[in-house]
């Protein structure tokens, strides 16, 4: 499938069949977590200030999918930006504020449980850069749906990790 036929069915608001088991596999994976889990407000929160702050450190690090010139059917180039993103383009995350929170992050989780908080702080953020990377490999950059999915796969698997027995 090629880079605008990708953009164009993540414009399309209806949900597939691959869609909704996706959401059924996250929301069942949570679920079975927090099942298992003793309450961890510590962890939850560490994850998700992880993959907020990965969201906001790649914003004007990497190229927005939808912004790059694309060719339309006559071969014009054509530029697509917008989406809820926008508000933040031209205000970069300085990279020590980054750095700081991941490494708060990493210090509340360890403060949890060691090592499962670290680890799944660990986890999380190479599980962010995974799908970071797949998304800059297909769309040649990333979409509000690239940043969605990888904060929600960062902070699910780093659940899983910290749920495992250690």
């Amino acid at each position: 499938m090629s880079r605008e036929r990708r953009l164009e069915v993540m414009r399309d608001p209806s949900t597939g069949a691959f869609g909704v088991a996706v959401v059924a596999v996250v929301l069942l994976s949570r679920f079975v977590v927090f099942a298992t889990l003793r309450p961890a407000p510590l962890l939850v929160g560490a994850l998700w200030c992880v993959s907020r702050t990965s969201m906001a450190a790649v914003i004007d690090r990497v190229p927005d999918a939808r912004s790059l010139p694309d060719t339309g059917a006559a071969g014009e180039s054509s530029t697509t930006g917008g989406g809820l993103a926008s508000a933040f383009m031209g205000r970069r995350l300085p990279g020590w504020a980054a750095w700081l929170a991941l490494a708060a992050s990493a210090g509340v989780a360890t403060l949890w449980a060691f090592p499962a908080g670290t680890a799944a702080v660990g986890v999380a953020n190479v599980a962010f850069t995974g799908v970071l990377f797949l998304g800059l490999r297909r769309l040649g950059g990333f979409t509000g749906d690239v940043l969605g999915a990888a904060g929600l796969v960062a902070e699910t698997v780093g659940l899983l990790v910290a749920a495992a027995k250690w």
